[in-house]
């Protein structure tokens, strides 16, 4: 009788088991642990975009995959069907500043320790007429495009994009400048951005005795400007960008 029981016993217990790794190996159950892990990983994605003050939009963008986050909540409303590829996860890492493992399972270090920093610096347009469209943009960039920068030394920093040619020996036209806002103290040869009391924008190489600040061009026709008002310095370019 024991030993009838003990077998009765053995085979309900095979069935549960075998009918878990049956229901473990099932579509509906890949699929709703597929969902499980995109939901984990959209969530990681959602906390680092408010940690960084960046949009999806942004995001993606920078990750060079336009509509990587987007595809993944549509993967999770289509039940998983779909996964998200891994060379997609890397580059949300990157502008994520995140470990891919911890972007994917939410173990280990949150942060990535790559070589050399990347710093997500606001880009603000540069339009024509050295003028900004706003003065408040450069104080406030909102939810201005941020672009991945290495080697960055601490500062506040801004991004403008060159229209024109008053610099172009430097920075030619379409190139990005780089601005730090904590250099405010104007040295004799160091380029700056600064604004007038009309609320006109230039960027210029400052030079003493007199004061003036030069271009730096191979266009003659551009001239030094000599400030008859104080001036608000916005901060000392540091850095050109350029696109090949």
């Amino acid at each position: 009788m024991d030993q009838v029981d003990t077998a009765t016993n053995i085979g309900i217990i095979t069935s549960i088991v075998n009918g878990k790794i049956a229901a473990i190996n099932s579509p509906h159950y890949r699929l709703n642990y597929r969902t499980m892990e995109l939901q984990g990983i959209l969530a990681r994605i959602n906390y680092r975009l408010e940690k960084l003050g960046l949009n999806k939009t942004a995001a993606s963008r920078l990750a060079e995959r336009p509509d990587a986050i987007r595809n993944i909540e549509r993967a999770i409303k289509n039940g998983g069907r779909r996964g998200v590829s891994t060379d997609t996860i890397a580059e949300l890492a990157r502008v994520l500043d995140v470990s891919v493992e911890w972007l994917m399972t939410g173990v280990g270090p949150e942060t990535a320790t790559p070589t050399t920093s990347m710093t997500l610096v606001p880009l603000i347009s540069w339009v024509s007429a050295g003028k900004f469209e706003s003065v408040c943009d450069i104080e406030h960039p909102g939810e201005a495009l941020r672009i991945p920068v290495a080697g960055l030394p601490k500062g506040d920093w801004i991004a403008l994009e060159v229209t024109g040619d008053s610099m172009d020996r430097l920075s030619p036209p379409g190139s990005r400048i780089l601005i730090n806002r904590r250099e405010t103290d104007l040295c004799s040869g160091g380029c700056y951005v600064v604004i007038t009391e009309q609320g006109e924008a230039t960027y210029k190489r400052y030079r003493s005795n007199p004061d003036r600040f030069e271009p730096v061009s191979t266009n003659p026709a551009h001239e030094p400007i000599f400030p008859n008002s104080p001036v608000t310095v916005v901060g000392r370019v540091r850095r050109t960008l350029l696109e090949l």
